[in-house]
């Protein structure tokens, strides 16, 4: 067993946590977040260029199906949480992916919001939510690396998907492009979640009660728990709907659309070494200091976007986003097992990750109605750092004696 396993079990597959590991690294590289969600600004941009539909109801469309997969999110991790991470990759993974591709199909600006929420539905079993169930479940001493490592690749994801989506859309047009991806989310699906993603020992539990952590309902009853739930919401959408209107802030100030695509290539770069790097240091390092960081490091982002009006600023901003968008996700993840444990992890997992997804389905919307308002992307930009600020104040109020299941850095 590799060093880092949770536990040992005899009766596991050879290499369990590796393969899970490995398998985690693929789904989040090829997920709904770098596919769906933030290669949107690319595809946005050439749908109203190509269609001439409503530019609101476009912009728009991505926040519906982020907040039918944030509602639906609990009875996602109930259910990983009873039977297993494995079940959901198999089948959610392609499932996905047929969704990306019914996103081809659209002749109307109403028809793509319908087809996007649809797509956010398909989108359930393709989220990270059975991901860090397996490599939090397989490993203990080392889960802050192998948490970043899985959430890293969806910052791989980010860093190739919108170039690539860039160049399917010059050459062949943006419907092809949604097909090209959703197809290859099917075929390479099947294979992870069937071959790779393992169960862990504390998904196999007949007696749940015998694996360390609270049962959901205590959870909840936790201050911490909406600590977290409320920062997670709040910073989630900020940098959520920064990094999806980047590359339009770009085209705004004179970038063309190729290259401000390989500045979202920039954000995904920031996101791997930052979600690396603080795992890492989440084994280390005391945890909600490091969540304080990663929330100022967010405010911090949007503070120079508003102030600057050069290239310069923007890349500044754009790198800040990418740590802070890449770092959120080790610090919940982390956290919930810290805090309350892996008895009941998918489930407080999947409830924490209403928060998560109604920030990012959200953000994007705040952002249009906002820039509307003010006739530029100063407003929103500054509500974005307000409310980074307002959750960093809230992380602060986590003290150790909050966190009984964190192991002591050494």
């Amino acid at each position: 067993m590799p060093e880092g396993q949770a536990m040992s079990n005899s009766t596991a597959p050879r290499g369990a946590a590796t393969r899970s590991l490995i398998g985690g690294c693929i789904g989040m590289m090829m997920g709904a977040s770098p596919i769906l969600l933030l290669s949107f600004g690319v595809y946005q941009q050439a749908i109203i260029r190509d269609t001439g539909w409503n530019s609101t109801t476009i912009a728009s469309s991505i926040g519906p199906p982020m907040i039918v997969a944030g509602l639906l999110s609990p009875i996602v991790g109930l259910l990983v949480n009873r039977y297993g991470p494995r079940r959901f990759v198999t089948f959610g993974f392609p499932l996905c992916g047929m969704g990306v591709m019914l996103l081809a199909t659209p002749h109307s600006a109403a028809m793509f919001a319908a087809t996007m929420a649809l797509a956010g539905l398909l989108t359930l079993g393709q989220t990270m939510i059975p991901y860090a169930y397996a490599v939090s479940g397989w490993f203990d001493r080392k889960r802050g690396l192998a948490l970043g490592t899985i959430l890293a690749c969806a910052g791989v994801g980010l860093a190739i998907m919108p170039p690539i989506a860039a160049q399917l859309i010059f050459h062949f047009g943006w419907r092809f492009s949604y097909l090209a991806f959703g197809g290859a989310m099917v075929l390479v699906g099947i294979p992870v979640g069937r071959f790779l993603i393992v169960d862990p020992p504390s998904a196999a539990a007949i007696d749940r009660s015998t694996v360390p952590g609270l049962p959901w309902r205590a959870a909840v009853a936790k201050p911490v728990f909406w600590y977290l739930s409320i920062s997670i919401l709040l910073v989630g959408g900020s940098v959520g709907a920064g990094a999806v209107n980047l590359s339009i802030i770009l085209t705004d100030r004179g970038v063309s659309p190729v290259r401000a695509s390989f500045v979202m290539s920039l954000v995904g770069i920031s996101m791997i070494l930052a979600r690396l790097v603080f795992g890492y240091l989440f084994d280390r390092i005391r945890a909600q200091l490091l969540t304080t960081a990663i929330c100022l490091l967010a405010t911090a982002a949007f503070v120079t976007l508003a102030s600057s009006g050069s290239l310069i600023g923007v890349l500044v901003g754009a790198v800040l986003i990418g740590i802070g968008f890449g770092a959120e996700g080790d610090a919940l993840s982390y956290m919930i097992s810290r805090a309350f444990g892996m008895r009941d992890f998918g489930t407080i997992f999947g409830m924490m990750f209403v928060a998560f997804t109604l920030g990012a389905g959200a953000g994007p919307m705040v952002f249009a109605l906002l820039r509307a308002r003010g006739g530029g992307f100063e407003l929103p930009l500054i509500a974005a750092a307000v409310a980074c600020a307002i959750a960093t104040g809230l992380v602060l109020l986590i003290r150790e004696r909050n966190l009984p299941y964190a192991r002591h850095p050494h």
